[in-house]
């Protein structure tokens, strides 16, 4: 009985008519810039603003960076120049890892 009336009260129903004039937002991804310096400078650069005293031979998770630090670490590497996506930070975790998976503004990831 509970599930009955819960389903009638959130069902989707039908309309007569459109919404008029939708608010709609428009989603944009952010350009990758052109690189300004190498990969490996772009990284440390982001990772010490964030983090100074980082480890390059430790996994970036293991050292107590957050979720929305890595989030933090995927933006400021594309304004350096370079995608890097959570995947890319999550099967390679540490420094060196972290810049070969760095790919330059412009190209695709293979």
């Amino acid at each position: 009985k509970i599930m009955d009336d819960m389903n009638e009260k959130y069902a989707i129903k039908p309309v007569d008519k459109a919404i008029e004039n939708p608010n709609v937002m428009q989603v944009k991804k952010p350009e990758i810039a052109v690189p300004t310096m190498p990969p490996e400078q772009a990284l440390a650069e982001t990772l010490q603003g964030i983090k100074p005293d980082y480890d390059k031979n430790t996994p970036l998770t293991s050292q107590g960076f957050s979720n929305m630090d890595l989030m933090k670490i995927i933006t400021r590497v594309g304004e350096r120049g370079y995608r890097l996506g959570m995947a890319d930070i999550a099967k390679n975790p540490t420094f060196d890892a972290i810049v070969g998976a760095m790919i330059p503004g412009g190209e695709e990831k293979n």
